[in-house]
C-alpha cells in the first residue's frame, strides 16, 4: 500500500496503528470515526 507512505517518513508506522483499530471497529458494526474518537478520548486520560 504505497498510500501509507505519503506525506514522511512516519506515516506507515501510523497507518499501521490506525489500520487495525478501523478494521476491528467495522467488524464489530461501529462507526469507525466514533469508534477512533472514543479511543483517543479515553487514551488522553489515561495516566499509566
Amino acid at each position: 500500500m504505497a498510500w501509507f507512505f505519503v506525506g514522511g517518513e512516519t506515516t506507515g508506522q501510523c497507518g499501521a496503528v490506525i489500520t487495525p483499530l478501523v478494521e476491528r471497529a467495522l467488524r464489530r458494526g461501529h462507526i469507525p470515526e466514533a469508534y477512533l474518537a472514543e479511543v483517543l478520548q479515553r487514551l488522553a486520560t489515561m495516566t499509566k
